[in-house]
C-alpha cells in the first residue's frame, strides 16, 4: 500500500489514517510489519496499529509532526506523547505549526534543546523556488513528471504540497 506522495520514487511510503474499512486496516498492518520508508499517519490510527503491539519502530530515524497545532486542537496530545515512548533514541523529531501555536510543554517534552525558526509570509526564503499551476486532476501526474523530468541531480530536495490526505 503505497501513498501517492512517493509515487516517482525508490522511496516506500505508506498512508495510515482513519475511516476506513477492516480490510484496509489488514493492508496497513502488513505494509507495516513488511516496512516502509515513510510512514504518513494521524495519531490515532497510528496508535490504532501501536496498540496492537507488531509495529516496531527500532529503525526510525525522523518523526515530523506537521500540523501540531491542529493536532492538538483535535486532542491528540495524549497520543503524541504515547507514540514517542515507542521511539528508538535517538530520533530526530521535527515539529511544524503556526506561530505561537506550538504549546511549550509539550515542545520541552518531546524536543532536546528546540530551536524555532519563523518563516516570513511576504516572500519564499532565499534559494526557494515556489509555483502554483491551476489544472485539473488527471493532468496533476503528468505536470509533476515534466517539472521533475531531467532535474533529479540539480534538485536536492522537493516538497509538493497535496489539496487531500487521498491524494
Amino acid at each position: 500500500m503505497h501513498c501517492k506522495a512517493s509515487y516517482f520514487t525508490s522511496v516506500s511510503s505508506l498512508a495510515i489514517y482513519g475511516g476506513s474499512d477492516g480490510s484496509v486496516f489488514e493492508q496497513e498492518k502488513k505494509a507495516l510489519t513488511q516496512g516502509a520508508n515513510v510512514i504518513i499517519a494521524t495519531p490515532g490510527r497510528l496508535m490504532a496499529h501501536l496498540n496492537m503491539g507488531y509495529v516496531k519502530l527500532d529503525n526510525l530515524q525522523h518523526l515530523i509532526l506537521d500540523r501540531l497545532d491542529r493536532m492538538l486542537d483535535m486532542g491528540f496530545v495524549d497520543d503524541i506523547i504515547k507514540i514517542t515512548t515507542y521511539l528508538p533514541k535517538p530520533t530526530n523529531i521535527d515539529v511544524f505549526g503556526n506561530h505561537g501555536t506550538t504549546h511549550s510543554h509539550l515542545a520541552t517534552k518531546l524536543l532536546n534543546e528546540p530551536e524555532q525558526i519563523t518563516i516570513s509570509l511576504s516572500k519564499p526564503a532565499e534559494g526557494v523556488v515556489q509555483g502554483a499551476y491551476l489544472v485539473y486532476d488527471t493532468q496533476k501526474n503528468n505536470l509533476i513528471k515534466s517539472l521533475l523530468s531531467g532535474k533529479e541531480k540539480e534538485l536536492s530536495s522537493v516538497i509538493i504540497f497535496l489539496s487531500t490526505k487521498i491524494k
